[in-house]
């Protein structure tokens, strides 16, 4: 009888060793950085790079979202009335100290604007969104424990017609997100699954009715 129970005890620990040593889980981290600026810029967002302790790391996947809204500001330097049709080409992206990662071109606007010889006028409300991804399987760059610095880059450009004799200013306030996923599988029991305990609490029953019966 004491043989049985001790089976019945050691069956429950192995059953229970067993669980807590399952195969490796998928897990994701995820990291998220806003900015705001005028172009033109380059902003510093900063991450955490990936622990290489946590796991192994698959892929990143970054997303890239921004709202751009801009503004074209006008004065005739001509003694002739203008009628004035323009915009911005506003392109977006981030980078790293390899190069660009990611890219969005917008195009805001075209408005129009009539101005009076040697008059001023204004061009608001171009207004455009963007929201690009991409995922990197070559992840070293995303190891380690240091800080990872990317840069949220903008640039703005002019298009338009009826500009000769028109001096202008221009931006576009650019506001949006960088997301960071890391996409890693843990180790082989790093984190124990709730149904290990009932492995082993199995194990305990069973030699309580054991004893039990020999009683």
């Amino acid at each position: 009888m004491r043989r049985s129970i001790l089976l019945v005890l050691v069956l429950g620990i192995v059953s229970s060793v067993c669980l807590l040593g399952g195969a490796a889980s998928a897990a994701t981290i995820v990291q998220m950085q806003s900015f705001s600026n005028t172009t033109d810029f380059v902003q510093p967002l900063q991450f955490d790079r990936f622990d290489g302790s946590l796991g192994t790391l698959n892929s990143v996947e970054i997303r890239y979202e921004a709202v751009a809204n801009g503004t074209i500001e006008l004065q005739n330097t001509s003694g002739s009335s203008r009628f004035v049709t323009a915009g911005l080409s506003t392109q977006l992206g981030l980078a790293d100290s390899g190069g660009l990662m990611l890219s969005a071109g917008l195009t805001l606007g075209p408005g129009t604007a009539s101005l009076v010889p040697f008059g001023s006028g204004t061009i608001t409300d171009l207004i455009g969104d963007a929201a690009v991804a991409r995922t990197f399987s070559d992840v070293t760059g995303f190891l380690g424990t240091g800080p990872l610095v990317l840069d949220s880059i903008g640039t703005s450009t002019l298009f338009g017609m009826g500009l000769t004799g028109v001096d202008t200013v221009f931006f576009a306030d650019v506001s949006g997100k960088v997301t960071i996923s890391y996409d890693f599988d843990r180790p082989a029991g790093a984190m124990p699954e709730p149904h290990a305990a009932l492995g082993f609490g199995a194990g305990l029953l069973a030699a309580g009715l054991a004893r039990r019966r020999r009683r």
